[in-house]
């Protein structure tokens, strides 16, 4: 009798697991055709509803497979089926009664249920946050007492206060609140751009990419790390996340950077700004474009136009730290034997790259919408991989595949999700109003001290955070401080877009070097501190495009041109004084020097311009020089042994 209990017991767990794991997956599909239907024939019935069905099938995959309780003891399975039937209940009563949810006026005239399904909804999205991002419940728990108790407060943090029935009705049931922006965005161009990430790996493009990268560059000095900075760039630029890019390129070309002679922590930090880099890299930027159009009302064309001389600056930064890195310890390029054939993997793989002119085409040049555009995109890129046997598709990789691309858009979604309850606290205690008075009045109104105050609440605000949700805060946030003391508006959105990308190698949390170190298994913190010093070019590139226009392509050719050469001399100086080499190993002088008159040549003053042009010159001469003569006493001394030999 015993056994038979026992068995019993065991046959339910299985049944419950195996029930958890059919709806997961079932969802994980549904999400999937969900967003690729959608992408092509648009919202589906209303905004709520096309959030909602996103947001409900997201929370039951991540119940079911990504963070079941179960998975941490076997016994809280109750507690997942508990769960997965408050969430289809809470978010469900949104889908099938939006036009009543969005009818109600305010907490007085919800019904019960109305507020039952809507406390639910809260407590639900709370849970997630807990799960997959703890600063970030914190951050939403703390905005949520503010929300409550903002009347007890003084100074400019203080608001009128609000009720609990309020403040969930505010959150729960308006677009300002968990179905606004952030979750909108989420349900719309970033999963398509998720799962385009998702289909370019599994076809083999990345893989194309890497070996293309390195039969182009990997023969010259350093030449491994070179190739990891062109891979990352190209995935980076479509797949949208840092860490995401440093886990497909990474745990490819991280091993080679170390087995050519670069130390794991460089090897860790140059993969970690290199697929940083990828997403600010036009046309597509890693989706943040499409953001900041949002954001901004800006067209996509010319926020993508505008970006590229900063990112042509901030690669040329990054590949003359690997070649003086490469030159500091006599890292050689790879040999022949270890690069691939060129003409070979065009053949092989080549043809996929035209899913990414498709996608490049109809943004630029057809102007389709993002959502249709990215449909096209994997579409083409789905039966261009049937072309060819090697890169061919079976029925199993492509269920995997929308299996994947749903798993992969969990977490910002979720996190998205949760910024509806920051960000709703934010508008409707009026504060979001005053934060740029706040941010103006801490820094007197100086613009310079203005955007330093930018960039540590931009960088603070993405830590740990994938790159459009700490965009997008900083967008809602701090952007309209530094629009308000003059900062034209696209650079304004620019600059925090950069710090926001940068913030994933700033300690102390790190979170894309922390991924870098684990493949490269180096110490996280030196692994991150080097990636900061990498990065430091980059943070002199994004102060130079607000003072100088002319890198945004704003202004007569001319002045572009000019700009642009004194930009790329100032970044090579710079990055020379950082690294410690120029034409060679550079002293304490020479460094500083560099430093000083890089930072001149980029300041738009034409004085101070032209002295960091002639300080860099002069610079160059002087080592020149040495080099010369230490190649002519070289020359004298093997003359006078052979000549002694002779006599």
């Amino acid at each position: 009798m015993e056994e038979k209990n026992v068995s019993q017991d065991n046959f339910t767990k299985t049944w419950q697991s195996k029930f958890l794991k059919y709806i997961g997956v079932i969802s994980a599909l549904t999400l999937s055709v969900f967003h690729l239907y959608t992408a092509y024939s648009g919202i589906f019935i209303t905004s709520i509803v096309h959030y909602a069905i996103h947001f409900l099938l997201v929370t039951v995959i991540f119940l079911t497979i990504t963070k079941p309780l179960s998975k941490v003891n076997k016994h809280l399975i109750w507690l997942d089926l508990l769960f997965l039937i408050l969430t289809i209940y809470s978010i469900g009563y949104v889908i099938l009664n939006y036009y009543d949810v969005l009818s109600i006026m305010g907490p007085t005239t919800m019904s019960l249920e109305q507020k039952f399904s809507a406390t639910i909804l809260l407590i639900l999205v709370l849970y997630a946050a807990f799960r997959i991002n703890k600063a970030f419940f914190i951050l939403s728990i703390l905005m949520l007492l503010y929300g409550l108790f903002g009347n007890f407060l003084g100074g400019p943090f203080q608001h009128a206060g609000m009720s609990m029935d309020r403040l969930v009705y505010l959150i729960s049931y308006t677009t300002d609140g968990i179905f606004g922006v952030a979750l909108g965005i989420s349900a719309t161009y970033l999963f398509i751009f998720i799962f385009f990430g998702v289909v370019l790996e599994k076809t083999g493009t990345g893989n194309f990419i890497l070996k293309s990268s390195q039969a182009l560059v990997g023969k010259y000095v350093g030449g491994s790390a070179k190739t990891s900075v062109i891979a990352s760039a190209g995935m980076g630029s479509v797949v949208g996340s840092s860490v995401g890019n440093v886990v497909s390129t990474g745990t490819l070309t991280i091993p080679v950077m170390k087995k050519s002679g670069f130390r794991p922590h460089i090897a860790g930090a140059v993969e970690s700004v290199a697929s940083e880099g990828g997403q600010i890299l036009p046309p597509i930027l890693g989706a943040g474009a499409f953001i900041m159009a949002t954001m901004t009302g800006i067209p996509y064309v010319d926020i993508a136009v505008a970006a590229i001389i900063p990112a042509i600056l901030y690669f040329v930064s990054i590949l003359a730290v690997v070649d003086f890195e490469a030159r500091k310890f006599n890292i050689k390029g790879l040999t022949k034997d270890k690069l691939p054939d060129f003409k070979k993997v065009f053949k092989e793989q080549g043809h996929l790259l035209i899913s990414i002119l498709i996608l490049v085409y109809l943004l630029l040049f057809d102007g389709m919408g993002v959502m249709k555009a990215g449909f096209f995109a994997i579409i083409s890129l789905f039966l261009l991989a049937m072309l060819r046997k090697n890169t061919r598709l079976k029925f199993n990789d492509l269920i995997r595949i929308l299996i994947d691309g749903a798993i992969g858009a969990i977490e910002i979604a979720v996190i998205c999700a949760t910024m509806g309850i920051i960000t709703g606290v934010v508008v409707f205690s009026g504060i979001g109003a005053r934060l740029s008075e706040i941010i103006i009045g801490l820094s007197g109104g100086d613009i310079f001290l203005t955007l330093i105050a930018a960039m540590i609440v931009s960088i603070i605000l993405g830590m740990g955070l994938p790159t459009p949700v700490a965009y997008l805060m900083s967008a809602l946030f701090v952007a309209p401080a530094l629009v308000e003391i003059g900062v034209p508006l696209l650079a304004a959105h620019l600059f925090l877009f950069y710090f926001a990308v940068k913030s994933g190698t700033t300690p102390p949390i790190a979170i894309v070097a922390v991924v870098a170190s684990s493949i490269a298994k180096a110490n996280w913190f030196k692994t991150a501190i080097a990636a900061s010093l990498f990065s430091l070019p980059s943070f002199v590139i994004a102060y130079a495009f607000v003072f100088q226009p002319e890198l945004l392509l704003e202004g007569t050719w001319g002045n572009i041109l000019l700009t642009f050469v004194t930009a790329l001399i100032s970044v090579m100086g710079f990055t020379g004084g950082i690294q410690g080499w120029w034409l060679r190993k550079s002293n304490w002088m020479e460094r500083g020097g560099l430093i000083i008159f890089s930072l001149f040549a980029v300041y738009p003053n034409t004085i101070l311009t032209i002295l960091g042009i002639l300080g860099i010159i002069a610079i160059t001469l002087y080592q020149y020089m040495g080099l010369k003569n230490t190649a002519f006493k070289g020359y004298e001394n093997t003359n006078k042994k052979v000549r002694s030999e002779l006599n």
